[in-house]
């Protein structure tokens, strides 16, 4: 009895062995399928519905940067201010496209458009940084204070360009914003960053609550530099 026992229990190791492999193999086949229909259906919806509504329609032919006053049903309401925080992340939008081998040279086009206007119209070119929101010729500081939720989406607009265009002087203005930001707003007492500035760069009083309508003094959005203290892993975090 004991060999023909070793034998049943050889054969159910065997078939289980096998089965397991075959089920596994079924389970790993499937997901794969899964995944490619689910890259299609992304790819799809980028291509005919995310894409075309952003570009080229969005692009302000008149004064430059981007033309982002819609509707929740993506209806144009017209001209309006124009803010960093949706300007820099058109930007990276665009940018992005690029770097994934997605835009042709159209959206990298469109990317420069955008970085082209945070640069020459959205930029303090007295104090450095950006302004939270200028008229939409940019030509006004409307909300002239600085946060570092604007001024931080701004960095990876500019970053990400920087490295779709090839551009030393976006690589420049990063760096450039970058050691403004580490040299200011580090809060070399508690840790993290300050975020809360007028467009002087000094701290505003407790009092006063900021652009994302809290006091001051709170570390709302933190704003994430290198430990390094440098840029270096932002701009070159492709091979």
């Amino acid at each position: 009895m004991r060999p023909r026992f070793l034998c049943l229990v050889t054969l159910f190791l065997f078939v289980s062995i096998f089965c397991g492999k075959g089920i596994q193999a079924q389970t790993n086949s499937s997901a794969e399928e899964k995944l490619a229909v689910s890259a299609e259906t992304i790819g799809k919806i980028l291509d005919e519905n995310i894409i075309p509504f952003w570009y080229p329609q969005t692009l302000d032919q008149t004064d430059g940067g981007y033309q982002l006053n819609h509707d929740v049903n993506g209806k144009f309401k017209g001209r309006g201010n124009k803010r960093l925080v949706t300007q820099a992340r058109t930007v990276w939008f665009f940018s992005r496209l690029v770097n994934a081998g997605v835009g042709a040279d159209s959206i990298l086009d469109a990317a420069r458009h955008g970085y082209e206007f945070l640069r020459d119209r959205m930029w303090d070119q007295q104090r450095g940084g950006f302004f939270w929101e200028v008229d939409s010729t940019g030509a006004v500081p409307t909300m002239p204070d600085k946060h570092l939720y604007g001024q931080a989406f701004a960095l990876y607009a500019i970053s990400e360009y920087a490295l779709a265009s090839g551009d030393p002087s976006a690589e420049s203005l990063a760096r450039q914003l970058f050691s403004l930001l580490e040299y200011i707003a580090h809060d070399k007492t508690y840790g993290g960053y300050q975020e809360s500035f007028r467009s002087d760069w000094v701290p505003l009083s407790p009092g006063v609550n900021n652009y994302m309508s809290v006091p001051p003094n709170m570390k709302l959005m933190e704003y994430a530099l290198a430990p390094a203290g440098s840029v270096d892993i932002v701009l070159h975090r492709h091979p």
